[in-house]
């Protein structure tokens, strides 16, 4: 009998130390999963930047909304030249109107620079105006306008974007603004006085000398 209680005693603390085990087992996927979780992503490398960069406006010179949408984090969030505080579905938005109103619009890049997580991006729009845009009706005005956009991005997508385009520039192309006026350029002599019209000095004093009184 004692035998027997011993063998059982036995067989009990192996399956307890067996299911303790498997329990411990089964625990530690999860805490490599929150731990996963919690450990902040990698900043992306320079090439992933510029090739997220140039999908950006390859889909702009597309008009392809929907492969832009892929490129936008689900928080996207767009500081505009002309509409501010955009978000994803907005934006994609921006690029259908944008493509209506120049279906020949194309985005030239001059120059990318990336470093850590934000991709900095030069470059020329130019386009046709071919249908109402800001309240202006079409006439073929042609549109060539610098601008700069700023991306910060994170987990593959962009998640922030400062748009520096010139605004003001578009409008007046299209029409929407006056010209700006060039200043008129004055005479080099303009200004300038002779040495007999300079009026004298009192002594010990900067200032002018009144004109004395005639008595």
């Amino acid at each position: 009998m004692d035998e027997r209680h011993a063998s059982r005693r036995q067989i009990t603390k192996a399956t307890a130390a067996s299911l303790f085990a498997t329990i411990l087992l089964g625990r530690r996927p999860a805490a490599t999963t929150r731990a996963q979780e919690a450990t902040p992503c990698p900043s992306p490398t320079p090439d992933e930047l510029r090739a997220i960069a140039g999908a950006y406006f390859a889909a702009f010179n597309a008009g392809d909304a929907e492969a832009l949408g892929q490129l936008l984090a689900p928080t996207y969030t767009h500081q505009g030249a002309l509409v501010s505080e955009q978000d994803r579905e907005l934006h994609q938005e921006r690029l259908r109107q944008n493509r209506a109103a120049f279906p020949d619009g194309h985005y030239a890049l001059d120059q990318i620079i990336a470093q850590g997580d934000l991709v900095a991006i030069r470059h020329v729009f130019t386009g046709t105006l071919q249908a109402p845009y800001a309240g202006v009706d079409p006439a073929g005005q042609a549109v060539a306008v610098r601008g700069v956009h700023i991306h910060r991005v994170a987990r593959g997508q962009i998640t922030e974007t400062w748009n520096n385009g010139d605004a003001l520039g578009l409008l007046r192309q299209i029409g929407d603004r006056p010209p700006s006026i060039p200043r008129r350029r004055l005479p080099e002599h303009h200004g300038r006085r002779e040495r007999g019209d300079r009026p004298p000095l009192d002594r010990g004093s900067a200032r002018p000398a009144r004109p004395r009184r005639a008595r």
